[in-house]
């Protein structure tokens, strides 16, 4: 669980204990749960899941990306890891690293049109080559576009959306969760408590769903079923307790609510799903299928 943005810090759940151990960067594990990518400040590094509860910041290896405002999002297939930023008000230039050569490319997307600085944002589509690209317009009265673009620039399909998204597929740190197994659906996240985040069909682009305002989405659990997080009242500020919901996705009725196990005095801005398999201890106590 990765902590708040202003500090560089992430809990890692020791499941045979249910006790958390602190580790000073944040964290973001790839889609198969084997490796991760982390972040202190703005330096980017690489390391197996292993390797970082078993020797902490010592196995981590620091790649020479930067982190910028979007970023790093891992690519479906675990390969590759993306990061992103705006340059102006109508650049966006992108960021690649491939873990089997360890090389680093960067390419400057021209977007459609002005964007407002700071509030676009990248991550991939479901074939792992592609990228996805939220512009927020500048003129308040536009529609937001996002865009499912080649990496060499080239849009292959385009789609208004009337939500103000803060990221594609996740907060700051795109979840891997964001997207449904087979990489069709992807949830486009709200950027305020007011707003509603969608669900996205890749293949069309047309929006299959809202979820409720006020909610922060963790993710599929299948390609019917979604969870987010909800206050158990008010604004999800995380001063208060907050509940787990699992819902039907085309019914949107709440199959399930738990409630949320989170370190005291941590402000939690990421959740990733996760197997149940092998959980000992408090953990399993906390596991659902």
């Amino acid at each position: 669980i990765s902590g708040s943005w202003i500090h560089d810090v992430s809990y890692v759940l020791d499941t045979s204990t249910g006790q958390y151990r602190r580790v000073p960067f944040r964290v973001l594990l790839s889609p198969d749960g084997t490796q991760a990518v982390v972040s202190s400040g703005t330096d980017v590094g690489l390391v197996s899941r292993s390797a970082l509860l078993r020797d902490g910041g010592a196995a981590v290896r620091w790649t020479g990306l930067r982190y910028r405002e979007r970023g790093p999002a891992w690519s479906p297939d675990g390969r590759a890891v993306l990061i992103g930023w705006d340059d102006d008000s109508r650049d966006f230039t992108v960021q690649r690293y491939d873990l089997a050569t360890g090389r680093t490319t960067t390419k400057r997307l021209r977007l459609d049109g002005p964007t407002t600085p700071q509030k676009s944002s990248i991550t991939w589509a479901d074939d792992s080559q592609a990228y996805l690209v939220y512009r927020h317009p500048t003129d308040s009265h536009e529609p937001a576009v996002v865009e499912c673009v080649e990496p060499d620039g080239t849009v292959i399909v385009r789609w208004e959306t009337s939500t103000t998204p803060g990221a594609i597929g996740g907060r700051g740190m795109p979840g891997t969760g964001q997207r449904s197994p087979s990489g069709r659906l992807v949830i486009i996240d709200a950027s305020t408590w007011k707003s509603t985040s969608t669900v996205i069909d890749m293949s069309s682009g047309r929006i299959v769903d809202w979820l409720p305002a006020g909610v922060r989405p963790v993710g599929f659990l299948d390609e019917g079923t979604v969870a987010w997080l909800a206050p158990t009242w008010g604004y999800l500020d995380w001063k208060e307790k907050a509940v787990l919901v699992i819902a039907d996705l085309s019914t949107d009725r709440v199959l399930r609510e738990l409630e949320v196990p989170h370190p005291p005095t941590m402000t939690v801005t990421a959740v990733q799903l996760g197997s149940t398999e092998g959980l000992t201890g408090h953990a399993a106590a906390r596991g659902f299928s």
